[in-house]
Order: structure tokens, then C-alpha cells, then sequence
């Protein structure tokens, strides 16, 4: 059901050898780089990368899955990262850092893919963006 940009977008980035995983807590770093860059670009404060280290520990603790960093790498380089949390059937795309470099590959494309995908799998019946609120309330 995507879009076709989106669809587009996809398929270019996996036929220019985009591959989408994964990270860990050692990712965190370049996440934040990419995260740190975007920040720059959209004149806003980043969240400074221990945030982020905190939240990895908060929401992973004990084992848990609550935090996923994906990162789409081309060439052995991290292009697009993103952190998507979960919460029983609901996942949430947090905080990314899209491409700068190799943007022509449409890595964002594949790395929003792969988390669609991921959420599908693991039964989550909302897949929210983050920073959007679902209604008009006054607060």
C-alpha cells in the first residue's frame, strides 16, 4: 500500500545496495551525528547524546525491547539512522537522522520500510511518527 514515491524510493535504495539493520548501544554515536546534523539543517537544539544513552539503558533494561536503532549503511557508512520505541501493540518513530550523504540512494525510504516491516511482524496494530498529536484539543 505505499505510495509511489515511497515505493520508488524503496526499490531504488535496495537496488543501490542499501541494507537496512539493526544497531546497538555502541551505535549510539553515530545515530546521534546523523541526528546532530538534521538538528543543524532544521535550526532546532539536539537532545545531547547521553539522552540518548539513558533512554537506551531506561528502555532496555532487564532485557527488555522497548528501544530499536536501525541504521542504513551504504559502503560500510551509516547514512539514515532511526530509533523506534516499543510499547505493547503500539511503536513509535522517536528520533531520526536522515541522509546527508548518498540522499540520491533514498536510504530514509528503506529504513522506514524495514521498520513498517518489523512492527507488522511483531503483531503492532499503530505505528506512530511522533510529534504529531492525534487531536485538536485545547493542552
Amino acid at each position: 500500500g505505499l505510495g509511489p514515491y515511497w515505493k520508488r524510493g524503496v526499490e531504488a535504495s535496495e537496488a543501490s545496495g542499501v541494507r537496512v539493520g539493526w544497531g546497538n548501544e555502541s551505535d549510539l554515536g553515530d545515530f546521534h551525528a546523523l541526528y546532530a546534523r538534521d538538528a543543524a539543517r532544521g535550526r532546532f537544539a539536539p537532545r545531547p547524546v547521553q539522552y540518548f544513552r539513558r533512554m537506551w539503558d531506561a528502555l532496555n533494561a532487564d532485557g527488555a525491547d522497548g528501544l530499536r536503532l536501525y541504521l542504513a549503511e551504504y559502503d560500510g557508512e551509516a547514512v539514515a539512522a532511526a530509533l523506534m520505541t516499543l510499547s505493547g501493540a503500539t511503536v513509535r518513530h522517536a528520533y531520526s537522522g536522515p541522509a546527508v550523504r548518498h540522499r540520491e540512494l533514498r536510504p530514509s525510504c528503506a529504513l522506514h520500510w524495514r521498520m513498517l516491516c518489523d512492527a507488522h511482524a511483531m503483531g503492532a496494530d499503530s505505528y506512530e511518527l511522533g510529534g504529531v498529536s492525534d487531536g485538536l484539543e485545547e493542552g
